[in-house]
């Protein structure tokens, strides 16, 4: 049986295949605010989603998420693959997403986060990687996979999700 971090390594590795298979015209940009990646922060958010699957709703910080995200992948052998992962949270689930790569290269995500018969799922706008960005059926497959890999029962079942400059909430059912 496939882990659900066994997935999230599988879809860095197409997003990442797919990006050199095809380019487009422009290449996704990151707001400018910084993020820091920490232990501290990925307690933080660790102990927020843990409380959340309790309450049915948490709200992470981008630092909190982005820290998680990252330790979760260093955990489960993806150090090699990637080198971090921030996320930005943008008003109207917004989401902007980079992943380090090795030699300081990035593959960049930008899009929207929803639910869809209480599956989190993401529309991707946009993605880019080492100058190249993907278009048409190319990021349609890149979104394909990622949604195939939130599309997992043991996530649990999303019934709200919200972001706002900064901040993700998200709503759990029970």
């Amino acid at each position: 049986m496939i882990s659900r971090k066994s997935l999230l390594v599988t879809v860095v590795l197409v997003f990442v295949v797919a990006l050199l298979a095809g380019c487009g015209t422009e290449a996704v940009q990151v707001p400018d605010r910084d993020i820091n990646i920490n232990m501290d922060a990925a307690l933080a958010g660790q102990q927020k989603g843990m409380e959340g699957l309790m309450t049915g709703q948490v709200t992470w910080t981008e630092e909190e998420f982005s820290s998680f995200l990252t330790t979760l992948l260093e955990q489960n052998g993806a150090s090699g693959f990637v080198e971090g992962v921030k996320a930005w949270f943008e008003p109207e689930n917004g989401i902007v997403i980079q992943v380090g790569l090795p030699g300081g290269m990035t593959a960049d995500l930008a899009g929207k986060v929803m639910v869809q018969d209480n599956i989190l799922q993401v529309d991707l706008e946009g993605a880019s990687a080492m100058g190249l960005a993907a278009a048409g059926p190319i990021l349609d497959v890149v979104e394909g996979a990622i949604n195939r890999a939130l599309d997992d029962p043991s996530l649990g079942v999303a019934v709200d999700v919200m972001t706002d400059e900064g901040q993700i909430m998200l709503g759990i059912g029970q």
